[in-house]
């Protein structure tokens, strides 16, 4: 079980203005000065005895699970349907409410969490296919044993050994629309991305080809895998966010109870433009 550390205060946002019709006007309502930002979420509320909480992070595969978070005042266990064992009560649910940089206190009656209340996953950049043009004459056909050919596995390995590595991946086609999302049995591109120049990439491609008799495809990475996870590591360490998740691929990607823009621009400043891509689990409503 992985209780958030200290979260970031919220910093609430108000405005005011007139419009045409002047202030108060029914042709121009104007937004409530003192009315407190609300956010919505959606994950497991769960009570092992110290109150309800809402588990943004992760939830321990047991029964009952094991999960903690923020407090979420205003809940009444008699207004929905949960699951109990071991007297713990929980649930999945959408929720709405104000945030004080602690505590959840709900605005609104929560509801059963449905498939469409949870945000898709951020993207990260990559498509996954190969950026490299298709030589003359196509893509060398596959392996016979795809994805297991040895050689293939061979420079996987090695590719995780280049200097500056950043992703690494197979573009079997899937990508491109292939009925059922099946790749191309036909295709299986080995793509490694690199930091430095266009020798220290076709260094990489040189030592790739030697293990594998496919095609290899070295792009340009902005920035190398142990780079990246050095950020991640550092930001981790730090005992005054609330971390939920966080990982690496093209930048790193890093998920909090809850910024307002603050951490983002903070880790901007500290690491580049880019190189953290801060996402809320409470977000703003309105």
């Amino acid at each position: 079980m992985r209780t958030p550390g200290l979260l970031l205060l919220a910093l609430v946002v108000t405005a005011c203005g007139s419009g045409p019709g002047g202030p108060g006007s029914a042709s121009s309502p104007q937004p409530d000065p003192e009315r407190e930002q609300e956010y919505a979420a959606v994950g497991t509320v769960l009570d092992a005895g110290r109150g309800p909480e809402l588990c943004l992070g992760g939830v321990a595969d047991s029964y009952p699970p094991q999960c903690g978070g923020p407090a979420v005042a205003g809940w009444s266990w008699r207004s929905v349907e949960h699951e109990s064992a071991s007297g713990v009560r929980w649930g999945e649910y959408a929720v709405t409410g104000t945030w004080d940089g602690e505590t959840l206190t709900l605005t609104d009656s929560p509801r059963r969490a449905r498939a469409d209340d949870y945000p898709a996953p951020a993207s990260d950049g990559s498509d996954f296919g190969t950026p490299c043009r298709v030589p003359r004459g196509g893509w060398a056909p596959a392996p016979p044993d795809g994805w297991q050919d040895a050689g293939f596995q061979r420079a996987l390995l090695l590719a995780e050994q280049v200097d500056g590595v950043g992703q690494v991946w197979g573009d079997d086609g899937a990508r491109d629309g292939f009925e059922g999302g099946a790749g191309d049995p036909e295709r299986l591109v080995l793509n490694v991305t690199v930091t430095g120049d266009a020798a220290a990439r076709e260094a990489a491609a040189r030592t790739l080809r030697a293990a594998y008799d496919g095609d290899v495809c070295v792009s340009r990475a902005d920035h190398s895998r142990r780079d990246l996870e050095a950020v991640a590591q550092e930001i981790r360490e730090r005992d005054d966010l609330g971390v939920l998740v966080s990982g690496t691929g093209a930048h790193v990607d890093l998920e909090v109870v809850h910024d307002d823009g603050t951490l983002q621009d903070e880790l901007d400043a500290t690491y580049g433009d880019g190189v953290v891509r801060v996402t809320s689990a409470l977000r703003p409503v309105g």
